[in-house]
């Protein structure tokens, strides 16, 4: 009598290295000068086992020995592998093949063939040989594109469904594509690229997973299911298409962990490494090791744990704190070891950027170059720390394009639900428009159920309920005042702790509003990420610097560094027309250039009644900085005082100014200086105002100009910036030749001249005004445009036809 084995689910990872593997790809090990792996075939062995797999293989990149070497010590549970790495002959584009259960002789005509992947094919066909295709949408050398997918899905019947190296986006996206495919595609397909199909049924596909483990870390924790009693069964099923995958994606982190770990493999044969290298080393060893410390290590640790905070000693005891707290991890729970690395990691990269800003930001007026040289080298050990964790932050969204393109070329529906949009900005709660636009767009972003979320870096104290509930604030590790204006304080998050806000939220999409040190991060993260990013260009730093200073070589140091930036961005927005025409005569590049539309909320800033004083009352609000043109402003205001008895100039806001200015207008006691006020009670600002004046040449905008026009308060600005756009000239208000006294005099008094003789036709102005911002300045349509998929229309120019009508009354 025959006694049938039952069948149980049986489960192998199907895609992991050893130590044969030899030529790593990721960029930090190739420039450490290490191997792909270091791990032992016997390790992998036992790993797996332990860790629940029934059936075991290495799939070392072109190389079989490891396989060889357990499949011929273990028969009974393993089976040979090797990941191949195959090339479209026609533009040598690289593909990685897992094959299965091949002979030594299978596995030379294999090497000879892999040149060509229409040769490869036919003959693991032909032989009936177990393969599936590993990690189809990562680019091995750059030039994977849509077609060859196309192709990959002719000629290939099983891919993988889950590789453990890549992130949930790429693996999830493929699969549906794949899971999606029907006969109609199929033959539409092969009519395109003329390829046979692998055998029948080409759009029903078979699926594998495995960890792609290169480090021995995460073995087994990805892996492919299926009935299956013996290592033939197994390998049947996995060509016939009866196979699935299960298992954990990867992250940067997980990622980060293995690169670490290979470093450490490598440097355990480099005992000379000194250094930021020797740091690296010395941290990974605690790590990896399992043997405990000896009394002389124990006592090492302690002293430095007892240090005090200075010449380095607060990195040491950081050191100290992550090899005590992975030591008491004695689960084997690897993401709990990963969460202590991470945090600790940060901790010390974090420590080395204050030890070198701290010599950057000495006396930034008198600095000399071997300080910059000084402060980046003992920066090294902490940028060595922290490159794994960019490196394979960027590796994990590598080819993001190619997940659209897949999206639409295969009729995927995408996972998400909403689009979703990150902005990093410096400025969120100073007084200044960008700082009430970003608010402003958070609070109606978030009441309308948009998914946007807007990054700064506040300390504790100036987290206020200004901010709206989608602001995530990265926390400062460092700040220094700015040079000139010291009223502004410049801060540095943490880099290495904003990644993971950055990796939770998964953005489809940038925005960046300051080519500060969060709009750095900004960039960085969007590159990383290979998302769209848009900056925002909402100063004019160039202008101001030079205002303010009267410094040409840092007029040119600022330019030249904010060009960059906003040449490093994939669309720039100005928050004008001139401004495109501005920026481009400056060298940037204008095709990528688009105008920045702004709204308000008319609720809030409407007219009110205004009180009668007997007054004719002219205004300014905004930052009180020399740059805004203000001793201009007091020089125009003394001029109409000699001509006229009943006026009042009431000035709002704070900023490096303000002293002086107070100083300036001490004996004019018809100059009302209101310093700062919250935004929300500006509008009764804008109630105490006849005429709003705003003689700033620097603004690409100016939110206050666009207030006093909602608020109903007709205004006189520059023709230099943006401003000149909020107004309709001659109809809202009036332009006037920037810098040009005489100009500004006669327009004003223009305007105080027609509120006395014809009331009615002034306010015509403040009517039109308060129109034209509710017909232009929309945020409802700003919100829709930002977070629409296609290009949104422009907001139209011109206001309507009935404003042409009170022209007359000032031409």
């Amino acid at each position: 009598m025959t006694i049938h084995r039952r069948k149980q689910m049986a489960k192998a990872d199907l895609h992991c290295h050893s130590k044969y593997s030899n030529h790593p790809t990721e960029w930090f090990l190739q420039r450490l000068g290490s191997a792909e792996s270091y791990t032992e075939p016997e390790y992998i062995y036992r790993t797996m086992k332990d860790r629940g797999m029934d059936f075991v293989t290495v799939t070392d990149h072109n190389k079989m020995e490891a396989s060889l070497i357990l499949n011929e010590k273990y028969p009974e549970d393993t089976f040979t592998g090797v990941e191949s790495t195959v090339y479209f002959p026609e533009d040598g584009c690289k593909i990685h093949c897992l094959v299965y259960g091949l002979n030594e002789s299978q596995f030379a005509m294999i090497q000879k063939i892999r040149r060509d992947i229409y040769d490869f094919r036919d003959y693991i066909k032909e032989q009936n040989i177990a393969y599936s295709v590993a990690h189809a949408t990562y680019s091995v050398n750059s030039r994977l594109n849509i077609e060859h997918l196309e192709k990959l899905v002719l000629l290939f019947d099983v891919f993988e469904g889950i590789n453990g190296g890549r992130g949930k986006l790429h693996n999830t996206t493929w699969v549906n594509a794949l899971e999606g495919l029907s006969p109609d595609k199929i033959d539409d397909l092969t009519a395109k690229h003329k390829i046979k199909t692998f055998g029948s049924c080409p759009w029903i596909k078979g699926f594998t997973g495995g960890s792609d483990d290169h480090a021995g870390l995460f073995l087994g924790n990805t892996y492919t299911i299926t009935k299956a009693a013996s290592p033939q069964e197994f390998l049947e099923k996995i060509r016939t298409k009866q196979t699935r995958h299960s298992g954990n994606y990867s992250s940067f982190h997980s990622l980060a962990f293995t690169v670490y770990k290979i470093a450490y493999d490598f440097t355990r044969n480099h005992k000379n490494m000194a250094g930021a290298q020797g740091l690296f080393n010395n941290i990974t060893s605690y790590i990896f090791e399992d043997k405990k410390p000896t009394l002389l290590e124990r006592l090492k640790l302690k002293s430095m744990k007892m240090r005090k905070s200075a010449d380095g000693s607060k990195v040491k005891r950081l050191v100290t704190e992550l090899i005590e707290d992975v030591r008491g991890l004695t689960d084997g729970n690897i993401n709990r070891k990963l969460s202590v690395v991470y945090e600790k990691a940060t901790d010390i990269a974090d420590e080395y950027t204050k030890m070198a800003l701290s010599g950057l930001t000495g006396d930034a007026k008198n600095y000399r170059p071997e300080e910059l040289v000084r402060s980046v080298t003992s920066s090294l050990p902490g940028i060595f720390l922290s490159v794994p964790f960019f490196t394979s932050f960027g590796h994990m969204y590598k080819d993001r394009h190619l997940v659209d393109e897949i999206e639409q070329r295969f009729s995927v529906r995408s996972g998400r639900a909403k689009k979703k949009i990150l902005w990093f900005t410096d400025t969120i709660t100073d007084l200044n428009g960008v700082s009430v636009t970003l608010r402003t767009i958070g609070r109606l972003a978030h009441e309308q159920g948009y998914d946007l979320k807007i990054i700064s870096c506040l300390t504790e104290d100036e987290i206020d309920h200004r901010l709206p509930p989608n602001y995530v604030n990265l926390k400062p590790i460092y700040s220094f005042s700015m040079p000139y204006y010291e009223k502004l304080t410049v801060k540095i998050p943490s880099v290495l702790k904003a990644l993971e806000d950055i990796y939770a939220f998964d953005p489809d999409e940038v925005y960046i509003s300051t080519p500060g040190p969060v709009g750095l991060v900004g960039l960085l993260a969007a590159k990383l990420l290979n998302v769209k990013s848009s900056g925002i260009y909402h100063t004019d730093f160039t202008k101001e610097v030079y205002e303010i200073t009267s410094n040409d070589s840092l007029k040119v140091l600022v330019e030249t560094y904010t060009r960059w930036f906003f040449d490093s961005v994939s669309e720039l927005k100005t928050t004008s027309a001139e401004y495109m025409s501005l920026l481009s005569e400056r060298g940037m590049a204008r095709h990528k250039m688009s105008v920045f539309h702004r709204g308000i909320d008319a609720r809030l800033f409407c007219p009110m009644k205004k009180q009668e004083e007997g007054l004719f009352t002219l205004a300014y609000a905004g930052r009180i900085s020399k740059d805004k043109n203000l001793d201009f402003l007091l020089e125009l205001f003394g001029r109409l005082n000699e001509k006229y008895s009943s006026l009042r100039l009431v000035m709002a806001g704070d900023g490096p100014y303000l002293d002086e200015l107070k100083s300036k207008t001490a004996g004019m006691p018809n100059v009302v200086i209101l310093n700062e006020i919250e935004h929300a009670r500006m509008p009764e600002v804008y109630a105490m105002a006849d005429l709003f004046l705003f003689p700033s040449t620097t603004d690409t905008f100016g939110m206050v100009v666009l207030e006093a026009q909602a608020c109903g308060v007709p205004a006189i600005v520059s023709d230099e910036g943006g401003p000149k756009e909020i107004i309709a000239d001659k109809e809202t208000g009036l332009v006037a030749y920037a810098n040009d006294m005489e100009d500004w005099l006669h327009k004003a008094s223009r305007m105080i001249d027609l509120a006395a003789a014809k009331p009615a036709e002034y306010r015509r102005f403040s009517e039109a005004a308060r129109s034209r911002v509710m017909s232009v300045f929309n945020w409802d349509k700003v919100l829709r445009d930002l977070f629409a998929k296609n290009k949104p229309e422009s907001l139209p120019e011109k206001s309507d036809g009935r404003l042409r009508e009170i022209s007359a009354s000032v031409a």
